[in-house]
């Protein structure tokens, strides 16, 4: 199971659906979403690359520009609210916790925020910001501590983590299944060794199985 497995599965029963995706790279994962309406955003494509996505994706829209610029100014698009929302931009807590805060504004009841890159296998793979010499896709970078932040200051929120493509999360409205006791200050805090001793409790890690049991339970 992927992204674009649980992005999808998530939307198979919603009837016209609005999708967003904050951190497009190359478009491999917008591409092969399922949506009605599909929005981009997307500051770094190459100009053939952005030929491409739109002979591809004629009827989507796309911005090339940072979330933090969107958000500022063409967040109307967003005002008939979004379905689903997938944050795979910059990999780092403060920027990836903004992200989920701003799609919060617009998702719809019933709605799913997704994250990618929570729960990342090696010290190194999780460092604050990408280094030089690292080997190409594995740097997911601190978005896991956005989880625990979600965890334990956001009383009105579900999250878990699915323990696949290095961790998918889960973001929801309503009575979270569980919490965490972490401040803000404890959260800007911890390492990838606080992660690696106790990932289960932090991230509510859970098998891929879990997400029709998820699903199940909310119908």
């Amino acid at each position: 199971m992927n992204r674009v497995h649980v992005i999808n599965r998530l939307l198979t029963s919603i009837p016209q659906s609005r999708y967003l995706e904050i951190g497009l790279n190359r478009g491999g994962t917008f591409i092969r979403i399922q949506a009605d309406c599909k929005i981009g955003i997307e500051p770094m494509w190459p100009r053939l690359q952005l030929f491409w996505y739109l002979l591809t994706n004629c009827r989507a829209k796309h911005f090339r520009m940072t979330s933090d610029a969107f958000f500022a100014g063409h967040s109307k698009v967003l005002e008939p609210g979004i379905d689903v929302a997938f944050v795979d931009g910059l990999h780092e807590y403060h920027q990836s916790l903004k992200d989920v805060q701003n799609c919060l504004r617009f998702l719809r009841p019933g709605g799913f925020i997704v994250m990618h890159d929570c729960n990342p296998a090696s010290a190194a793979a999780a460092v604050p910001l990408p280094q030089k010499g690292r080997e190409p896709g594995t740097w997911n970078g601190d978005v896991w501590k956005t989880i625990v932040y979600l965890r334990s200051q956001y009383p009105d929120l579900n999250a878990f983590v699915l323990d696949c493509d290095f961790g998918l999360g889960v973001i929801t409205k309503g009575i979270p299944e569980s919490t965490v006791l972490c401040t803000p200050d404890q959260i800007e805090a911890m390492s990838y060794d606080d992660l690696a001793a106790d990932r289960k409790r932090f991230l509510n890690l859970k098998k891929t199985e879990y997400l029709e049991e998820f699903l199940a339970g909310r119908t």
